[in-house]
């Protein structure tokens, strides 16, 4: 199962727990006040995360369903492919329950998704609700850095899950956050991780940071990003 993107699905999921244990495993509060709002759009697209994000989904044996569609596909097929082998035999119906599974999965439906269609719809005035990962969460925080920045999903939860806290310091300076924001940002996705030097270093260096040399930078490591993922190294 060693392929790239498998293995940084992985990768980006542990990052991606550790944030919503960080924040306190609760749902975005943000998407409960949008059940509210006068776009049937964003009360739809908050209901479906909530769903996504719910305990249910959550549960053992649903795990599947935070996977994107070409691993969901390329996993179910090589785990048909081991029973098969395991078992010495053909079955139709595991074949038949593979691509049921497939077949049922709705990638409109995932966290991910839903928080990127509140993020489109919603108007700039929601930009301080947004950028505040607290109130947010991560699912929406994410997709606001993510429109913002124009980056996918799991390369910002990579960046911030990174060691050094320097690419989420670039990534916080590309989106435009100020330094006592970006700090408060720093402190609370990276609180296990930020050393005090590293926080020393914040307040002398972040001011320096030119947003267009930043988002230069992050258009960078994201070219890096999708060449490494498409060559199939590990």
């Amino acid at each position: 199962m060693r392929k790239t993107d498998i293995v940084d699905f992985a990768l980006v999921r542990v990052a991606e727990d550790n944030l919503i244990a960080r924040l306190g495993c609760g749902f975005s509060q943000l998407a409960v006040e949008l059940l509210d709002h006068a776009d049937t759009h964003v009360i739809e697209a908050a209901q479906a995360l909530l769903a996504a994000d719910s305990l249910q989904v959550r549960s053992q044996g649903r795990s599947y369903l935070t996977l994107p569609p070409e691993i969901l596909h390329k996993m179910c097929w090589r785990i048909v492919a081991a029973l098969e082998l395991l078992s010495g035999s053909h079955s139709d119906n595991v074949i038949h329950n593979a691509r049921a599974l497939i077949a049922s999965y709705d990638e409109a439906q995932t966290a991910p998704a839903s928080a990127r269609k509140i993020v489109y719809f919603l108007g700039d005035e929601n930009r301080a609700a947004l950028s505040n990962p607290h109130h947010a969460g991560v699912y929406l925080f994410v997709a606001y850095l993510s429109a913002d920045l124009n980056i996918g999903h799991d390369h910002i939860l990579r960046l911030i899950g990174f060691e050094s806290a320097f690419p989420m310091k670039v990534m916080l300076a590309a989106a435009g956050f100020p330094e006592h924001a970006a700090l408060q940002t720093m402190i609370d996705l990276r609180s296990q991780k930020l050393s005090v030097r590293e926080a020393a270093l914040f307040e002398a260096e972040y001011t320096h940071f030119i947003p267009e040399m930043a988002r230069q930078q992050i258009c960078d490591w994201s070219s890096a990003r999708s060449l490494f993922l498409s060559s199939g190294r590990t």
